[in-house]
C-alpha cells in the first residue's frame, strides 16, 4: 500500500487531572485504582523513616521557619518594588485638557486667522 500512513496516537491522561476532574464523583475516583490496578493497589503497610533525613528538634524548625519567613517577606517586598518600577507612571503627566487657557495662549503661533505670524 503505497502512500498510506498510519498514526499511532496514544491517549494517555495526568493521574492528577484523573483524579481532580470536577466531573468525576469521589466513588468513581476510588474505582479507577482498582479497575486498573486491583484491590491489591493500597500498600498495607506504613512507610518507614527515611534514614537520610536526619531528625530536627521543635527549636531548629522554628528556627527554620523564621530565617525561612524572613527571606519570603524580603522577597514578596523585592517582587512587588520590580512590579512597580515596570508600571508607567502617571506621575507628573497630564492631559492637554487640564491646562489653563491662559499658558496655552502663549504659545499660539497664528493670529486668529489662521496666518502664521
Amino acid at each position: 500500500m503505497v502512500g498510506t500512513r498510519r498514526l499511532s496516537v496514544s491517549f494517555t491522561q495526568n493521574l492528577s487531572a484523573v483524579l481532580s476532574d470536577p466531573g468525576r464523583s469521589r466513588s468513581e475516583v476510588n474505582t479507577f485504582f482498582t479497575r486498573h490496578w486491583g484491590d491489591s493497589f493500597v500498600p498495607p503497610t506504613t512507610i518507614p523513616r527515611s534514614t537520610l533525613i536526619p531528625p530536627i528538634s521543635d527549636q531548629q524548625f522554628v528556627a527554620h521557619q523564621k530565617n525561612t519567613g524572613k527571606v519570603y517577606k524580603r522577597y514578596h517586598a523585592t517582587k512587588r518594588a520590580l512590579a512597580a518600577l515596570q508600571q508607567p507612571s502617571t506621575c507628573g503627566e497630564g492631559d492637554s485638557d487640564d491646562l489653563p487657557l491662559v499658558s496655552t495662549k502663549v504659545y499660539d503661533v497664528t493670529d486668529g486667522e489662521g496666518d502664521i505670524r
